[in-house]
């Protein structure tokens, strides 16, 4: 298979284009994956289900807790300006329901057309997991909404939807155009560019006073739990291959 090296550039051009062929190339999953260990990804996993149980809990009992949302919402409520304002209305767009669904949409057929089912079912099921989960924790903290937003939800606050799915399809999406890159500096790059997005939605939605200090932790927790299912799937789907079935993929990619 012919890997793309993103350490040779001679223009941006080439940069886009070589990216947008790491997503494509990305949904073959028939490079051998990354070596995550299935033990840490279980932990992650189960530390971040924690961090929901006991934010939940928090927002309802903890008057210390509540008292740090509060002022971490009027530091925000009185440092907004149009320009700013204008920028992360467009970074919380990039991980709204509408954006993200779209882009899955786009995603899940590629997998569909390159006829990857089981990598469809498994990108499918942790995208409806995370949703269904989030409707649900909300339904059950029932925290109302900040009253500084800069405009208004319908939903409930806790925990954050936006950073929840945020953290979900773009961690999937570093994680499956990493597993297609040979150099670990350019998956190194991958991995603190989606850190960086990440932080800058979870940002936004406290900035924009839709969301408390808590419910974008609680966000956080949320979409990296089911990060951790989703890799930990890919990673045991590949694991499940016949290995001679895989170096004859490599055999005929090489060609």
């Amino acid at each position: 298979m012919d890997f793309i090296d993103f350490t040779d550039f001679t223009d941006f051009t080439d940069f886009k284009a070589s990216l947008f062929s790491a997503i494509i190339k990305a949904t073959t999953m028939s490079t051998p994956p990354l070596e995550i260990s299935q033990k840490k990804l279980a932990i992650t996993g189960a530390i971040a289900g924690l961090f929901v149980l006991v934010f939940g809990v928090l927002t309802h009992f903890s008057p210390a807790t509540n008292a740090l949302d509060a002022k971490v919402e009027w530091f925000f409520a009185g440092a907004r300006t149009p320009l700013w304002n204008s920028f992360f209305l467009v970074i919380t767009y990039l991980g709204s329901v509408e954006f993200i669904s779209m882009a899955s949409v786009v995603l899940a057929l590629i997998f569909l057309i390159r006829k990857k089912f089981a990598e469809f079912c498994i990108f499918l099921g942790v995208i409806l997991a995370n949703t269904a989960s989030i409707v649900i924790i909300k339904d059950f903290v029932e925290r109302t909404r900040p009253i500084t937003a800069f405009y208004s939800e319908t939903s409930f606050s806790f925990p954050s939807g936006h950073t929840a799915i945020s953290v979900l399809f773009y961690g999937m999406l570093a994680y499956l155009i990493a597993t297609n890159l040979r150099d670990v500096r350019a998956r190194t790059n991958i991995l603190f560019a989606w850190i960086f997005f990440m932080i800058m939605i979870g940002f936004s939605r406290m900035y924009l006073g839709v969301h408390f200090l808590t419910d974008v932790i609680s966000g956080y927790a949320v979409g990296l739990f089911w990060l951790s299912v989703g890799i930990l799937s890919f990673e045991l789907l590949m694991e499940q291959r016949p290995p001679m079935w895989k170096k004859v993929l490599h055999l005929f990619k090489k060609k």
